[in-house]
């Protein structure tokens, strides 16, 4: 994607690079190496007298992490020259010699790095805590090291990586600071290519345009700035798509609405107010749901049946949206005009909730069946008595919706039943 760009054209070198595509689509990039197995001595890899080594486990280092796959599950390996990363070297004071950190204890207090790469790591240890002062000694687009600096009254010798990604794009942004000669262009392009290579296309542009104004002379780049803006751009596209998959639609929403008219192309912002629109499609037909499902609570003439619709009616309207829409579009559909009375609409509203719309009823027995083979299950799944469990199960077969297909179908909309840990 960033090959087309001069800055990259002029200062990016080749290198080798293997491509693994996995049989299950898979792709995997990094060195190749292999072993016999993850417990393999890597210091000792030579076979002892008379054994033949056999190593069916690929390991792909990418030098932020190894994994380890089988031979058997790699479809293909390709070897082809890629750009070469980028690698910012940060001065430091690095321990050469003193204790190695052979195992790290349980994290007691980390403290944030400072502008130049530097911050302490204390841990537990068997003596009491440790505190190890650290120091970011090289940054790619992909990791970043970190290693133990020289200390009084003792240095630990401590090798580390962390994800590029996961430092805080300002605190990323000081050291490279600190890290590149001011006064020096090449290596100020140099954190132009490694925030290219890390996707961070607006904090490259906002480098470049820096660069330009500051070095006159580099003014020819002024249309990689503009292509930094297109690239920008095409990435918020692709995170709003991501989002929007993942059922985050209010950060779709407004990812949309300050999305960054400028210097971008016209068939961009057009993919955008397609999407704007989409969505107040979608609000416009959530909206129509909520207000069918108030006006058919409110004609239901049994006490009963009205109650479980309120609890029906209050739960969609609580979490309605894109991904659950679906559910709703039996009742919407069947609901509209005069042809079913209110017990029968009120069946296709429960019923399609609870197992979808292609598995909706008008059968309003069924449905209130339905809803209470859930509310075993749920109890079921919460229960911790053996005893209690079992008088569950038996009350789920003998109800008429608790049949193996209904309760699969159940399970597989249902919410978790114990409340998520907090993190």
């Amino acid at each position: 994607m960033a090959a087309p760009l001069l800055i990259v054209a002029i200062v990016a070198p080749a290198a080798r690079a293997a491509t693994i595509q996995m049989d299950d689509g898979r792709t995997l990039v990094g060195d190749i190496g292999q072993t016999s197995g993850v417990a393999d001595d890597p210091m000792n890899p030579t076979p002892s007298a008379g054994e033949v080594r056999v190593t069916p486990i690929l390991i792909i280092d990418d030098g932020l992490r190894r994994t380890f796959v089988s031979k058997f599950r790699v479809r293909s390996i390709i070897e082809a020259e890629s750009e070469k990363p980028v690698k910012i070297r940060v001065w430091q004071n690095e321990a050469e010699r003193g204790a190695v950190i052979g195992a790290v204890g349980r994290q007691v207090r980390v403290t944030p790095f400072d502008k130049y790469g530097r911050r302490i790591y204390e841990m537990q240890a068997p003596g009491g805590s440790l505190a190890v002062v650290q120091g970011i000694t090289e940054i790619t687009p992909v990791y970043t090291r970190v290693q133990g600096l020289t200390a009084e009254p003792r240095s630990y010798v401590w090798d580390q990586r962390l994800a590029t990604s996961s430092i805080p794009r300002h605190t990323l942004s000081e050291i490279l600071r600190q890290a590149s000669p001011p006064d020096n262009p090449d290596a100020r392009l140099q954190l132009v290519r490694l925030y290219l290579q890390s996707e961070r296309y607006t904090d490259a542009r906002r480098e470049l345009e820096q660069l330009i104004d500051e070095f006159p002379q580099l003014k020819d780049l002024r249309g990689e700035v503009r292509q930094l803006r297109q690239m920008g751009a095409k990435a918020i596209i692709d995170e709003i798509e991501l989002r929007r998959a993942a059922g985050q639609h209010q950060l779709v929403r407004a990812l949309l609405e300050s999305f960054p008219a400028e210097e971008v192309s016209g068939q961009t912002l057009e993919q955008v107010r397609e999407k704007l629109v989409e969505l107040d499609t979608l609000d416009a037909r959530i909206e129509r749901v909520h207000a069918m499902l108030a006006e058919l609570v409110a004609s239901v003439p049994a006490a009963g049946v009205r109650k479980v619709a309120e609890e029906v009616q209050a739960e969609i309207k609580a979490e309605l949206n894109e991904a659950s829409l679906e559910r709703t579009t039996a009742f919407v559909n069947l609901a509209s005009g005069d042809a079913l009375d209110a017990n029968r609409k009120a069946a296709l509203a429960i019923s399609g909730w609870l197992l979808g719309s292609n598995k909706a009823t008008d059968n309003l027995a069924v449905a209130l069946s339905l809803f209470d083979v859930r509310t075993a299950l749920v109890n079921y799944l919460r229960e911790p008595l053996a005893a209690e469990r079992e008088r569950l199960l038996i009350e789920i077969r003998d109800s008429e919706g608790g049949s193996v297909e209904n309760v699969a179908q159940l399970l597989k909309l249902i919410k978790p039943p114990l409340p998520l840990p907090e993190e």
